[in-house]
């Protein structure tokens, strides 16, 4: 049995080979690399799909580029752990028992 099927890219209609186990790919390699993955740094797996499904639909390829996988990341929020330490009683309690 053959571990791998054809299917359409959404984009270029070009045909691929996906294995079974990756039935939920729907984008050849090429326009996976391009599209797909930057767009799944911030959006789940149906919201990417949506936005390419309407980028394809209003055939403006250029609005994903330019609205979805431009805009800039967001920061990665950082714990205050250590940095609520810093200056406090407590920080200067450590302090002093470490230059002992």
């Amino acid at each position: 049995m053959n571990d791998t099927i054809k299917k359409k890219c959404l984009m270029c209609n070009e045909e691929f080979s996906v294995s079974r186990d990756h039935l939920w790919k729907f984008l050849c390699p090429t326009h996976t690399q391009e599209f797909y993955i930057p767009l799944r740094r911030n959006h789940s797996f149906q919201s990417a799909l949506h936005l390419i499904e309407l980028a394809i639909l209003l055939d403006d390829i250029e609005m994903l580029r330019d609205r979805f996988m431009g805009k800039p990341r967001e920061e990665p929020k950082v714990s205050e752990g250590f940095r609520s330490v810093v200056g406090t009683a407590e920080w200067q309690k450590l302090k002093e028992t470490a230059a002992v």
